[in-house]
């Protein structure tokens, strides 16, 4: 008895016995991708086609030969603003990477992080992580001091707003010691206000 199955490296309907698929047989719509499938099993990589789909403003063009490391396929894509660029499948399939860089460039450079901070582009920058953003407000005291923060110095928003980086709502701490000593203070300011 035959059922339809898709194939994993193409994605193309094909029908297969039940028999032969229980025991690992018929994987695959053909010899061709059979043989793709065969030489990316040992890796666990398990191909689809994405020639052709869209990302965000990424169009996949073709496949490497090249695997990222993590053994996932490599794509050449043509981002709307013209620029080809390399991905991997697993950075596409998860919504990682959506254009070349250009709206990370088309927005300033700035980036709202989900601890509320914003980010800044600065890809020379010491304390840069891996894509070449830094903390802003970080930026902004360095730009104040005219020299790098020393590790361990903290900057602190008065008004609690993390997205507010406005030099005078900035305040240089040398340590988190002192940060926090600083807010110590302010909570018992508060309850001594609030007691009667």
């Amino acid at each position: 008895m035959k059922v339809e199955k898709e194939c994993p490296i193409c994605g193309k309907k094909y029908m297969a016995y039940i028999n032969r698929l229980e025991i690992g047989r018929e994987t695959t719509c053909s010899r061709e991708c059979s043989y793709i499938y065969r030489g990316n099993k040992h890796k666990g990589i398990c191909v689809k086609d994405l020639t052709g789909k869209i990302f965000g403003r990424l169009t996949v063009l073709i496949i490497t030969d090249v695997r990222g490391g993590n053994g996932s396929a490599r794509w050449v894509c043509r981002c709307s603003c013209g620029r080809k660029v390399t991905v991997s499948a697993k950075e596409l399939l998860g919504g990682s990477t959506r254009s070349c860089g250009c709206i990370r460039r088309r927005n300033g450079g700035i980036q709202k992080h989900g601890d509320g901070y914003l980010r800044e582009l600065a890809p020379g920058h010491p304390r840069a992580n891996a894509r070449g953003y830094v903390y802003q407000h970080r930026l902004v005291m360095e730009r104040i001091l005219g020299r790098s923060l020393i590790l361990g110095e903290v900057v602190h928003h008065e008004d609690g707003n993390r997205a507010n980086n406005d030099p005078s709502n900035l305040r240089l701490f040398p340590s988190d010691n002192a940060h926090q000593d600083y807010h110590r203070r302010q909570r018992a300011a508060l309850n001594t206000e609030a007691s009667p």
